[in-house]
C-alpha cells in the first residue's frame, strides 16, 4: 500500500525540466538527480482515512462524510504542492576543509541563499552524503571486533556502578549521539544540518562537526536539501552532486625522553655543520657601524638613517644538522599472513611516528630534513572520479621531499595519508640515492614495520643509518600516540 501511494505521489525531473536547480555546483559538475516527493508513515496514515471517507460517502450518500473526506483531500494536497514550491530557488553551498587530521575536529559549513526567492522557506534539513571509507585504509576486521567488544565492556562496567536514573540518563545521552552516525572511519553526529527558518532575499550559514578516525582520502559525494513543512505528510527533497575532497592527515605523537637521548647520543657523534641561516630582522644579534669587506646586504638602512653613518647587523650563528628519515612500509608475504591485525596496527604507527619526526625537526628551523618513503601512492582519480585498483605507484628512489616549509610539509603528510604496503620492495633504491647525495654529518633514520634483513640491503648495508623498528617493544618506549582529547597537535592551517 506504501509503495503504490509512493509511486502515485512521487515524481522525478530531469536537469533540462529544472530551470533553476537548488545546489550550485562549484568544484564538480555532474548531473542532478532531480526532486522527488515521497509519502511519510503520518502521510500514509491520512491518505487512507481520506480514501476511506470518500469511498463510505460516495457509496452511502451522505453529504457530511463526504465534506470531511473532501476537506482531508484538500489538505494533503496543500501539504504535497506547498512542499515542492518551499524547495523551488533554494541554492545551496557547502564549505569543506581541504584537509584534517585524525582525531581532531573539522567543521563543514553550509549555506543556505534564498536571494531569488519571494517567499520563504521553514524546515529545511541539508543532508550531505559521504562516500564509502577505501578498504585500503580501513582496520582489519578482527580489529574492530575487538574494538566493539571492549568498548561494550567498558560501558557496561561504567552502567553498573551508576544508579537507575543516571543510568537512564546516560543511556538517551548515547543514544541521541550515536544517532545516524557514520562509523565507516568519521566519528561525528548525523551530518545534517537543519534552518528552522530560510527567510526570502536572505542567506543563513550553519555547520557540523566530525572527527576522522583513520587516515586516507574521504569524499563527499552529494547534497540532499528536504523538507517536511508544513504537516510532514510529505517529505519533498532535491539530491545533487557536489564533490568535495578530504585528505585526512595521521595523527601525530608524542615522542619521549628516551628519544631525546638516543637522538642526542647520535647528533653528539655527529658533528654539527655552521652556516649563516638566514637575513631574517628577528634574527639580528646587534646593530654596528659598516667595516670594510662586510657585505651591503648586511646594512640597517633605518639606524644609518637615525645615525648618519652607515650600520650594519650582525646576524646569530646557529647550529644546523642535516637529517634524512626513509619510512619503510614493506612487510614480508609470510610476516603479513601471520600477523595481520598486528601488522595494520604498527603500519600505522609507523605512519604516525615519522610524521611525529617530521613535525619535530622542521618547526624550529634548525634542521635540514630529507624524506622518502617505501610504499605505494595512489594515482590521482580520473575525470569522472574513478579510482583504478592498479592505478598505485612507488617513487621512493627519486621522489625526495626537502623539508623547509609550509608547502613541502603538507606534500609530506599527504604522502603520509595515501601511503599504503608497497607492492615492489624500493628500500634498496632509496639507500642508494641517500648515500648519492653525500651528505657529511648527516643522522639518518630508517623506520620500518619489520627488522630489516641482510637479504633485503644486501650490499647496500648502511652502517652510518639508524634503524627504528615499529613492531619492537623499544618502539613504545620511543614514541606515544597522543589521545583524541589532546589539541595540541599539528597545525592545520597549510
Amino acid at each position: 500500500m506504501k509503495r503504490l501511494f509512493q509511486k502515485v505521489f512521487s515524481r522525478k525531473k530531469n536537469a533540462h525540466d529544472a530551470p533553476n536547480p537548488p545546489v550550485e555546483k562549484e568544484k564538480t559538475s555532474r548531473a542532478v538527480k532531480g526532486t522527488r516527493t515521497t509519502v511519510v508513515e503520518d502521510g500514509l496514515l491520512i491518505l487512507a482515512v481520506a480514501a476511506l471517507l470518500v469511498f463510505s460517502s460516495a457509496a452511502r450518500g451522505i453529504n457530511l462524510l463526504m465534506a470531511l473526506g473532501a476537506f482531508f483531500v484538500g489538505f494533503v494536497a496543500i501539504d504535497y504542492f506547498w512542499g515542492k514550491r518551499s524547495l523551488r530557488k533554494l541554492r545551496v553551498r557547502r564549505n569543506a576543509p581541504d584537509s584534517a587530521y585524525v582525531g581532531e575536529p573539522f567543521y563543514v559549513e553550509i549555506e543556505i541563499d534564498a536571494t531569488e526567492r519571494k517567499s520563504s522557506s521553514w524546515a529545511v534539513v541539508v543532508e550531505d552524503e559521504w562516500e564509502d571509507e577505501d578498504p585500503l585504509y580501513n582496520a582489519p576486521k578482527d580489529l574492530k571486533k575487538q574494538a566493539a567488544v571492549k568498548e561494550a565492556t567498558t560501558r557496561k562496567k561504567e552502567l553498573k556502578k551508576l544508579g537507575f536514573f543516571a543510568r537512564l540518563k546516560r543511556r538517551r545521552v548515547e543514544a541521541k549521539r550515536t544517532d545516524g552516525a557514520l562509523w565507516e572511519g568519521v566519528a561525528t553526529l548525523r551530518p545534517v544540518v537543519y534552518f528552522p527558518t530560510a527567510p526570502k532575499r536572505e542567506k543563513r550559514k550553519e555547520y557540523y562537526v566530525g572527527v576522522f578516525t583513520r587516515r586516507g582520502l574521504r569524499r563527499i559525494t552529494a547534497i540532499t536539501v528536504s523538507t517536511r513543512f508544513p504537516c510532514g505528510f510529505f517529505r519533498s527533497s532535491v539530491r545533487s552532486a557536489l564533490t568535495d575532497e578530504i585528505v585526512v592527515f595521521p595523527r601525530a605523537g608524542k615522542l619521549t625522553g628516551e628519544w631525546d637521548a638516543y637522538a642526542g647520543n647520535i647528533s653528539q657523534e655527529a658533528s654539527a655543520s655552521t652556516s649563516l641561516t638566514s637575513r631574517i630582522p628577528d634574527e639580528t644579534v646587534a646593530i654596528r657601524d659598516w667595516r670594510a669587506g662586510d657585505s651591503k646586504r648586511t646594512i640597517a638602512w633605518r639606524a644609518t638613517a637615525k645615525r648618519d653613518r652607515l650600520q650594519s647587523r650582525d646576524f646569530i650563528r646557529r647550529q644546523t644538522r642535516t637529517i634524512l628519515v626513509i619510512l619503510d612500509l614493506y612487510a614480508s608475504p609470510e610476516s603479513a599472513k601471520q600477523r595481520n591485525g598486528e601488522l595494520w596496527e604498527t603500519m600505522e604507527n609507523a605512519i604516525s611516528f615519522a610524521a611525529t619526526l617530521v613535525k619535530r625537526y622542521t618547526e624550529y628551523g634548525d634542521s635540514q630534513l630529507y624524506f622518502t618513503l617505501n610504499a605505494d601512492i595512489p594515482e590521482p582519480a580520473s575525470k569522472d572520479g574513478k579510482q583504478k585498483e592498479s592505478a598505485a605507484r612507488n617513487d621512493a628512489p627519486t621522489d625526495w621531499d626537502s623539508v623547509a616549509g609550509g608547502g613541502s610539509l603538507r606534500r609530506v603528510f599527504t604522502k603520509l595519508a595515501l601511503a599504503s604496503a608497497p607492492k615492489e620492495d624500493k628500500l634498496r633504491e632509496a639507500i642508494r640515492a641517500a648515500k648519492s647525495f653525500n651528505l657529511t654529518d648527516a643522522q639518518v633514520f630508517i623506520v620500518s614495520v619489520e627488522p630489516i634483513s641482510d637479504a633485503r640491503l644486501g650490499d647496500d648495508r648502511w652502517g652510518a643509518a639508524n634503524f627504528v623498528d615499529a613492531s619492537s617493544p623499544v618502539f613504545k618506549k620511543y614514541f606515544q600516540l597522543r589521545p583524541a582529547q589532546e589539541e595540541d597537535g599539528p597545525d592545520s592551517s597549510f
